[in-house]
């Protein structure tokens, strides 16, 4: 098929890879960037802004780029026509634009504004001055992009989103760029942060391991090749420089730096921790969130009864909370006589306590008071699905499992 040819390319004066009025925008670190010389006559005569450039057509070349980088342009405001060429053109933009680590950013237009001159024409020149004041990231354009251009109400077209995602991010070298590229993404799909930035670490690990594996590919074919030749110096030269390279590909997760700002985001993000009930310990102690806590001690210390007690003062604690008992030692029935004797508070025996409390659930008595209360304490916490008491001895994924089945049983 014949390639279309520039819309301008015959206008006198206009060379096809010199950007129209870029010698009056020269000097300028940000340039706007039109398609039309009707486009950058508007921008520039009627709008008053000298540092606009047009392109002739819907793509910004390498050969286009260079110029404006000589004459000293840093950052690129994309306009281009409001129609699908003019968003294709802009997509190749940012691409050619985060390969040189250029900042770049995009005017939207309205709904039935084709160009920059119709806008002006419609708006007025002092709309599009506002407009081009407050450009759009480029990183959150192209997640809008990636967004439309897939039906995110599908698990298939999630995914391929997703996957697109994923390879754009990770030629972003821009750590603020990166987050509102991943923030757009993340309102979009309505998916955690924490989720998608884990896809992203996967996605990279995967990407270095296969970069590896050709490294060492290339390697061992180029090594045998020297070593057939006999070119021992070649071959010794040739290991040591691709050792080291593929020493740094091996680094799969790469350090940064922990700021101040890193810091004091993470200390916001953590939930403070939780109290015991317990007045000394809640002094000097908190049980912290999203993490485990271990009790130790030797055998026969008290440790359950200790997590027994602790599990109900936790109930009264936190009304708005459920809480899991899982015992791997008791039966939910010893486990359950054991809660009950601590919410009635009641001694029926002072050395067989428990026990005797068994009789009295056997037998059907209702004539102690405090036991009554205990029992009606004990149902509204289970019926309400506030205390879980399990005894099965689940492994760790059936636990999560688990785990997973009951918090979606909770009304909380």
């Amino acid at each position: 098929m014949k390639d279309v040819e520039p819309k301008y390319l015959y206008t006198q004066g206009l060379r096809r890879d010199t950007p129209f009025n870029l010698d009056r925008a020269r000097g300028h670190s940000e340039l706007i960037v039109v398609e039309g010389c009707l486009d950058a006559l508007a921008v520039r005569e009627r709008a008053g802004l000298s540092n606009v450039i047009a392109l002739g057509d819907n793509s910004l070349s390498e050969k286009k780029l260079d110029p404006a980088l000589k004459y000293g342009a840093k950052a690129f405001v994309l306009a281009l026509d409001n129609d699908k060429a003019g968003a294709e053109g802009t997509e190749r933009a940012l691409e050619l634009l985060r390969k040189h680590d250029l900042s770049a950013y995009v005017l939207t237009l309205p709904d039935a504004i084709k160009d920059p001159d119709d806008f002006i024409r419609l708006k007025g020149p002092a709309a599009f001055v506002e407009l081009s004041r407050n450009p759009q990231s480029g990183a959150r354009w192209k997640a809008g992009r990636i967004l439309a251009r897939h039906d995110i109400k599908t698990d298939k077209g999630r995914d391929q989103a997703i996957e697109e995602a994923l390879a754009f991010e990770d030629g972003l070298a821009d750590p603020i760029k990166s987050g509102y590229f991943l923030d757009e993404m993340n309102r979009g799909l309505g998916i955690t942060l924490e989720h998608l930035e884990h896809r992203l670490d996967t996605y990279k690990e995967k990407r270095a391991r296969e970069g590896l594996r050709r490294g060492y590919q290339e390697l061992f074919k180029k090594g045998r090749e020297l070593l057939d030749a006999g070119d021992l110096d070649g071959l010794r030269d040739y290991i040591g420089e691709k050792a080291e390279e593929l020493r740094t590909q091996a680094v799969t997760r790469r350090p940064e730096i922990y700021t101040l700002e890193n810091l004091q985001e993470d200390v916001l993000r953590t939930r403070p921790g939780l109290r015991t009930g317990y007045r000394s310990l809640d002094r000097v102690f908190a049980i912290p969130q999203e993490a485990i806590t271990i009790i130790g001690a030797r055998p026969s210390q008290g440790k359950t009864t200790f997590l027994m007690n602790l599990a109900l003062n936790m109930t009264d604690l936190y009304p708005d909370r459920s809480f899991f008992f899982f015992s791997y030692e008791e039966s939910r029935k010893q486990v359950g006589v054991k809660l009950l004797n601590i919410l009635s508070g009641e001694a029926i025996s002072k050395s067989h306590n428990v026990s005797h409390l068994e009789s009295y659930l056997r037998d059907g008595n209702t004539d102690r008071a405090e036991i009554e209360k205990g029992k009606a304490k004990f149902k509204e916490l289970t019926e309400s699905k506030r205390l879980w008491i399990i005894d099965e001895p689940l492994f760790v994924d059936e636990l999560t499992e688990a785990l997973a089945y009951c918090w979606d049983q909770t009304p909380l």
